[in-house]
Order: structure tokens, then sequence, then C-alpha cells
């Protein structure tokens, strides 16, 4: 699987990156999860910038995976039934880059509480967060509403997740 499409290569090119570059990933990351092999190429990089972008702001993402344990993170993981593992800062650190164990792409806000799904993999949700696509807004059946964009998105929106619109993909 060939993690960079054409349309972001630039950027990782631009921050670094070479083919075949490969740095040490931290212990705590197992080496099955799909996270693993995309630390190991692009960790200790920072990619891209925070500009104006087709939606809204583009965004910065900052390699590295420390363990950051996080409760809305943890309450997401149990819902969709997967492994999160940490991808890195985005945004100046306002958010954090999550890879689930299946590869999907998640977003969650550190300064507002929110949780936003990026991509169905990890070129898709890059691609989203460089060129400055929205994500879409989760919400879990406890949750009645989430402000994202200084929008408010409520329960039942149809651009709002839920754990079952991943439940039902997966079928």
């Amino acid at each position: 699987m060939n993690l960079l499409t054409p349309n972001i290569e630039p950027f990782f090119r631009a921050a670094g990156w070479v083919p075949g570059r490969a740095v040490v990933v931290d212990s705590h990351v197992p080496r099955a999860h799909p996270a693993f092999r995309i630390l190991q190429a692009f960790g200790e990089l920072t990619v891209g910038h925070i500009g104006t972008g087709e939606e809204c702001a583009s965004s910065d993402i900052e390699f590295g995976c420390p363990a950051c344990p996080d409760e809305q993170v943890d309450d997401w993981q149990e819902a969709l039934r997967t492994d999160f593992v940490c991808l890195g800062d985005v945004h100046h650190g306002h958010g954090q880059l999550w890879l689930d164990s299946q590869g999907r792409l998640f977003l969650n806000g550190l300064v507002a509480s929110m949780m936003l799904f990026v991509g169905h993999d990890f070129a898709q949700g890059i691609e989203a967060l460089l060129k400055g696509y929205r994500s879409r807004p989760m919400l879990l059946p406890s949750q009645e509403d989430v402000m994202v964009w200084g929008e408010r998105f409520r329960a039942g929106d149809p651009l709002v997740l839920t754990p079952s619109f991943f439940h039902a993909r997966a079928l």
C-alpha cells in the first residue's frame, strides 16, 4: 500500500521526506497497527502549514507519537471497537490526529472538545487536512451537539456521524 498519492507527496517532500525514510517508532505503537508504518516513514516531520484552504483553514501536521491518553478518544475507541494510535499534532497543537486499526483517520480537538472523521484512509484524510477540506463532526449517543468551525451540529444532522455509521460500513 502506497501511503502517499501524487496530490500529497509534494507536501511531504517539501518537509524533507524521501522514499525509503525510516525512523525509530516508539515501543508503545504495535508493529501490526497501520500507524506503525506511517510513523516509521513520517515521524519527526512537520508537513503543511496553516492558511486559507478550500473549505476551512489548511493545517500543519507534526508527526510523532506521544503516549497521549484522552478520555474522548478512549470513548470513541470503545464505541467503534477499534484501536487508535496517535500520529501527532495538527493545527499548531490544537488537535491530535489518530489512526484506527482499520486505517481510518480521526482528529480530536484539544482546545474545543470535538471528534472529527477526517478520512477513510491515511492519504484521503491527510489531503483533506493539508488542502483545507472540512472533516465530518462526530457524536456519541450520549452527546447532543458539537461546535465545529463556529457552527453547532446537533444529533440527527445528516452531516454528523455516529458509531452506527461506522458499524454499518463494516458490514
